[in-house]
């Protein structure tokens, strides 16, 4: 379901209808990151999936111009795919690290953080 939501949701952003996509975060993404945290799942799989959750509300406030709060989350989005990283090699946990660490280069940029070695400091 996590991955549906995600699918459908940038599938909203890509076609210019934010309002719908917020929805989806909202209605599907929300609920299901919060039964993560209190359910205190920490597998790989459950890992990627969080770092997901992350993306999505990291893309949303950077969306809505929060750029701190965007790069908080996509700061914890990258900090759950590091720890899958370090132990196996799924090529798309560094594909989604590669689009949550975009997310928080962007926002950096529009705060006038320092990028160093492409990563905003």
């Amino acid at each position: 379901m996590g991955e549906a939501a995600f699918d459908l949701f940038f599938c909203y952003l890509k076609l210019g209808d934010p309002e719908a996509a917020k929805r989806v975060a909202a209605e599907t993404v929300g609920p299901l990151a919060e039964e993560f945290r209190m359910k205190k799942w920490d597998t790989p799989s459950d890992r990627l999936l969080q770092a997901g959750f992350h993306f999505v509300s990291g893309e949303l406030a950077s969306k809505s111009g929060e750029h701190q709060r965007a790069r908080e989350f996509c700061q914890r989005g990258i900090s759950r795919l590091e720890e899958n990283l370090r132990i196996r090699s799924y090529p798309g946990e560094g594909i989604l690290w590669f689009s949550i660490n975009q997310i928080r280069q962007r926002v950096g940029a529009r705060r006038g953080d320092k990028v160093r070695n492409g990563v905003c400091q």
